[in-house]
């Protein structure tokens, strides 16, 4: 029984605390594809927040990923749907790893 009251009680107390993963931290890119304000990461961000990078462009999307996402964890990638000889942009979802990005050698 007292097993009982203890796992019940550490479930009720776990979700009082609202972990990173609720909170979702959110780029826009401008029209040419560029997300002009990653460096604003470290301010806005904080590790395992939702990372959403939109309106970027393919090329973009394995900066993103490499630099910012966790491995470990599900990344989404999304073509958005454009008129006919509109440039076509991409939509990204994942766990952010950290604010600051990878080091790159």
């Amino acid at each position: 029984m007292k097993n009982l009251l203890i796992l019940t009680s550490l479930l009720i107390s776990g979700s009082l605390w609202a972990s990173p993963m609720d909170d979702v931290c959110s780029l826009e890119g401008n029209s040419l594809g560029f997300a002009t304000d990653y460096p604003k990461l470290e301010e806005w961000c904080e590790r395992n927040n939702i990372l959403e990078v939109t309106k970027i462009r393919l090329s973009d999307v394995t900066f993103w990923v490499n630099s910012y996402c966790r491995f470990d964890r599900n990344v989404y990638v999304q073509e958005i749907k454009q008129p006919k000889g509109k440039r076509i942009f991409y939509d990204l979802g994942c766990v952010l790893y950290d604010p600051k990005g990878r080091a790159r050698l």
